[in-house]
């Protein structure tokens, strides 16, 4: 596969490219804005091209010596490798998501989210383009959602079952007329 990745840039533009004995090909792009791409050709060997560090990053691993070795190589993710297949056997420009985890600096487990579509060129596809995003902060908004809901449904049910019961009460007749207050 050849794979290409960016972090945090602005102004991308890939033109006239040419990528020869290449299957899968990748572009890996966390806060890219403003990306073109134009006249980009891809053929089928399946090798690592170019990838930067951040790519690397993002799932743990070392990618400086990545140029001539297959995404599964390098990145050892079935993720990867299942969202690839599905984009490029789809031979639509349907978007493909698939979760997975990469490492953080210190080695935790991070949730990543992978999105694929293959790129094409006259009807032909010439490769497929991957966008991960780094979802750790959508998680934890997540759990902090989930937990406050929790809250305030544990919150509301305390005092509804307290005065549920001194209704019961009221309705079963056990409180005298006198001791209910309008």
């Amino acid at each position: 596969s050849k794979a290409i990745a960016l972090k945090e840039c602005q102004n991308v533009t890939f033109r006239d490219i040419t990528l020869s004995q290449c299957g899968h090909f990748a572009m890996l792009l966390t806060g890219v804005d403003h990306l073109v791409i134009e006249n980009v050709t891809v053929d089928t060997n399946r090798v690592i091209t170019f990838v930067t560090a951040n790519a690397g990053k993002l799932f743990g691993v070392d990618v400086s010596e990545a140029v001539g070795k297959t995404t599964a190589e390098v990145f050892d993710n079935e993720e990867m490798d299942t969202v690839f297949a599905k984009a490029l056997e789809s031979g639509t420009g349907n978007v493909f998501t698939e979760e997975t985890e990469g490492l953080t600096p210190m080695g935790a487990v991070r949730p990543l989210r992978m999105y694929t579509s293959i790129m094409s060129a006259e009807g032909k596809c010439t490769g497929a383009l991957m966008v991960v995003e780094d979802i750790t902060e959508i998680r934890k908004l997540e759990q902090i959602r989930t937990d406050f809901a929790a809250n305030v449904s544990h919150e509301m049910k305390t005092p509804l079952h307290a005065i549920s019961g001194y209704a019961e009460l009221i309705k079963g007749g056990l409180v005298a007329d006198e001791d209910v207050k309008p």
